[in-house]
């Protein structure tokens, strides 16, 4: 009998440890990444996410600034908790991704900065003309395998800001980046770099987008995170951050895209998973107007704020 009433109070202190554990506020480390700002729209997406998701968490940035090759690596070890960064097939099957393009798809249209005594001349066939240059990149980026694959030689650099050096010396010909984070680092570094300029001309496309990734066995974060930003899409908070995101609207209205020769790239790195998103979650294709080259006299409106809803 003295066994038994020893045995309840053991059973339940076990239970109460557990259900304790199940409530304890969660620690997320998001990457401080060198070419990113503090407010990076990534995190405000992600703290957006993991509100609605009625997970109890703590969300910091790490204390140690690294580049994205490190970051997936602390992803990896445990340093960090999430990482969002453009998708390949690799990168899903090293972490665990949140199959929703947390930038509506738009990191997939990429404007070139260029060395105004060196600009890419494109005329004719444009994508054979493109292919004549070297694009320069940074290491680890998904961009890198998907240039290559279409036939582009690529230099990269280990460190992001090495490539405004490299292009203002012409070790490459054409840089390319995503219309949400082209004018930004433009802006930043043209004041050093004085031969750079943005073309106004060119914008490639391949399908991709910027994905969420956790470690393989943080599923309980990844499916709170989904659970979340399906939320703030259906309850149009998502849309709401974006509105308000000066930097992110204010690109898309000056990338005029509608204006641009869009060179359509193939992206054989694009999985069965990626390929089953609902294209729903793709609104900047269906929000902007793009148009091909014989109607680069630009009759039709730029984007605007209104188009979103």
């Amino acid at each position: 009998m003295r066994t038994k009433h020893v045995v309840f109070p053991v059973i339940l202190l076990v239970i109460l440890l557990s259900c304790r554990a199940l409530a304890e506020t969660v620690n997320i480390i998001y990457p401080r990444i060198e070419e990113r700002m503090q407010d990076d729209y990534g995190l405000k997406v992600l703290d957006l996410a993991l509100k609605k998701s009625g997970l109890d968490y703590r969300l910091r940035l790490s204390d140690e600034l690294m580049n994205q090759d490190r970051a997936k690596k602390y992803l990896e070890l445990g340093k960090i908790s999430v990482l969002d960064f453009g998708t390949n097939t690799s990168f899903e099957q090293r972490f665990l991704p949140v199959y929703f393009p947390i930038d509506g798809g738009l990191s997939g249209f990429r404007l070139l900065i260029t060395n105004r005594n060196r600009a890419v001349q494109v005329q004719g066939d444009a994508i054979t003309a493109m292919k004549a240059n070297v694009a320069g990149q940074g290491a680890g980026w998904a961009d890198v395998d998907i240039l290559r694959f279409n036939g582009f030689k690529v230099t990269e650099a280990p460190v992001f800001n090495a490539l405004f050096r490299m292009l203002e010396a012409q070790r490459f010909d054409f840089f390319p980046l995503g219309v949400d984070e082209i004018y930004r680092f433009y802006d930043q570094n043209k004041e050093i770099y004085q031969n750079l300029i943005i073309d106004e001309h060119i914008a490639l496309h391949y399908p991709f987008a910027r994905l969420f990734f956790v470690s393989r066995k943080n599923v309980v974060l990844r499916d709170a995170i989904y659970r979340g930003l399906k939320m703030a899409f259906d309850d149009g908070s998502l849309l709401t951050l974006l509105k308000n995101n000066t930097a992110f609207y204010a690109s898309m209205a000056k990338s005029r895209l509608n204006c641009r020769q869009v060179i359509e790239l193939e992206n054989p790195y694009v999985s069965d998973a990626f390929s089953q998103i609902p294209k729903a979650y793709f609104w900047v294709a269906s929000s902007l107007s793009v148009h091909p080259p014989a109607q680069l006299a630009c009759t039709v409106p730029a984007f605007k704020a209104s188009q979103l809803g």
